[in-house]
């Protein structure tokens, strides 16, 4: 069983109410994503808000949004925020990113989304709402990215590796988009990716 916190050097992250926990997955990804010169950064589905604060720890200058739809998952994210070092720079909303309407784009967006599709949903709502990707799919969430990513930003996310290629195509498999890899790296067991996307 998990345990109720997570510690790291700069900051602690309190995961008793938050549906999805801190993961090596996560905790990977968070290590891995270039954070140089980005100004605003965006994380899509906070959860615990890990990435969140893995941004202000590794970018001094940002200023961080943090969306999460799950309102006991927010709540635990800003409080995780609240104690942090950074809290005067990362804002947490309760809010759908497919429905959010920021004024200024972001330099990077950050996204460990939902993505298994064709398992088994689990019978926790709350699971199935941050694993499975029927509640955010791959084209709502480039959707999303493209409402809110700058010209020249970036997009950092994790997916499947078997799933890549859809994600590529926009999710849409006859459909292509202006996405671009810029670099991947594995996480996990051959199992996950981590891709940083550019726009062509």
């Amino acid at each position: 069983m998990p345990k109720a916190e997570f510690r790291f050097k700069q900051f602690t992250v309190q995961q008793d109410r938050c549906s999805m926990k801190v993961s090596t997955d996560g905790v990977l990804f968070g290590a891995w994503a270039d954070y140089a010169n980005a100004k605003r950064i965006l994380d899509i589905g906070t959860g615990t808000g890990l990435l969140a604060l893995i941004a202000a720890q590794r970018n001094t200058e940002a200023w961080i949004d943090a969306l999460e739809i799950d309102d006991d998952a927010a709540a635990q994210a800003a409080e995780n925020v609240a104690a942090s070092p950074w809290a005067d720079r990362i804002r947490v909303h309760r809010a759908d990113a497919r429905r959010v309407h920021a004024g200024d784009p972001y330099d990077l967006i950050l996204c460990n989304p939902p993505y298994y599709s064709g398992y088994s949903a689990s019978p926790d709502a709350r699971i199935g709402l941050a694993k499975h990707s029927g509640e955010l799919t791959f084209p709502e969430l480039i959707d999303a990215v493209g409402k809110h990513l700058a010209p020249t930003g970036r997009l950092a996310v994790i997916i499947p590796a078997n799933r890549e290629k859809q994600f590529l195509l926009g999710g849409r498999p006859h459909r292509p988009r202006a996405v671009a890899p810029l670099s991947c790296a594995l996480c996990g067991p051959q199992a996950t990716q981590a891709v940083a996307l550019g726009t062509r």
